[in-house]
């Protein structure tokens, strides 16, 4: 194990300590972005290897993740209850400017207690074995690919809006325009085929230049049991308002254009508002898709979901 296996999140940016994804919330945060409090099991406690099963967690980490697991609710709330986290992989070499992963690895979110959390961490280290398992035909002549995983364990936000933007119009790779998709609740909408609102907007002038609002009937949230999540039904006269507004939308584009200019290259940020309207980043990383042209142009609104749903955790809500 090594010397130290948990750090805060904000403690590296060094995506061969902690991941792709963990060094690229450490950057964002570090130029004043609110991105929720959390710390990471480093990815030298997950290596794969020919042969060798994945790692258990032994007594010496269970105890030091139980440790972070109380720091990180004490004071805020949760004194009465262990703190509700949300749990996602951060392998190395993920989320970097040449390949992103996107829906290869591993999201849990809603995790209460410390064996759910321990749980969901070795089952994000399993994704790892399953991913190299699925594409190991590939992989024998590319040694790129991610052969350690780090997991990320931060506060579950209860969003009341959240979705993904754009540093670019992912359906022409327009570089002069900001596109978000946004739904009510965790944002499932644009990874799980449910309704979703797009805000286009020009980056230079800050002027929306396209707007599609849609009925949004149900969102995924925080379920009220305690842990997990819910399918809820949206009020009527909710459904077809914005789910997010337009204070909000300039502030996401900000947001984005602070992560470009951070990340030194075009980004997809995820990204959620909390009940009381604050902007909380729950992922920043390169953009893929066009950086690399590797996409054809999608014209329609159902080809911006397909295009933005292979950059996210695939049928994993956001929040």
């Amino acid at each position: 194990m090594p010397s130290e296996p948990v750090l805060t999140l904000y403690h590296s940016s060094d995506a061969g300590t902690v991941g792709g994804k963990a060094a690229g919330l450490a950057r964002v945060k570090s130029v004043g972005l609110n991105v929720p409090d959390g710390f990471v099991v480093v990815a030298a406690c997950c290596r794969w290897e020919p042969g060798i099963r994945p790692p258990r967690l032994g007594q010496a980490l269970r105890s030091q993740i139980a440790d972070a697991y109380s720091a990180l609710g004490s004071g805020n709330g949760f004194s009465a209850r262990a703190p509700l986290v949300a749990v996602r992989s951060s392998a190395v070499g993920e989320d970097s400017p040449d390949r992103s992963y996107a829906g290869q690895f591993l999201t849990k979110l809603a995790v209460r207690g410390t064996d759910e959390l321990s749980d969901a961490i070795r089952d994000c280290w399993l994704s790892l074995w399953r991913f190299r398992m699925t594409h190991r035909q590939d992989l024998r002549s590319d040694s790129s690919h991610p052969r350690s995983m780090a997991v990320i364990v931060q506060r579950q936000l209860s969003a009341r809006s959240s979705g993904v933007a754009f540093s670019l119009d992912p359906r022409n790779g327009d570089r002069a325009r900001i596109a978000i998709e946004s739904s009510w609740g965790l944002g499932i909408g644009a990874v799980g085929g449910e309704a979703a609102d797009l805000f286009v907007v020009d980056k230079h002038s800050g002027a929306e230049v396209e707007r599609r609002v849609i009925s949004k009937p149900y969102a995924w949230r925080c379920s009220p049991r305690g842990q997990g999540l819910t399918h809820c039904t949206i009020p009527e006269h909710m459904r077809c308002l914005p789910s997010i507004s337009d204070g909000e939308i300039a502030e996401i584009c900000a947001a984005v254009l602070l992560t470009v200019s951070e990340l030194g290259h075009q980004t997809d940020v995820e990204w959620a508002v909390d009940s009381s309207g604050k902007l909380h980043i729950l992922q920043a990383r390169p953009e893929t898709a066009w950086s690399r042209r590797e996409s054809t142009n999608a014209t329609s609104i159902a080809g911006l979901t397909d295009r933005i749903a292979s950059t996210m955790s695939r049928r994993r809500p956001i929040g």
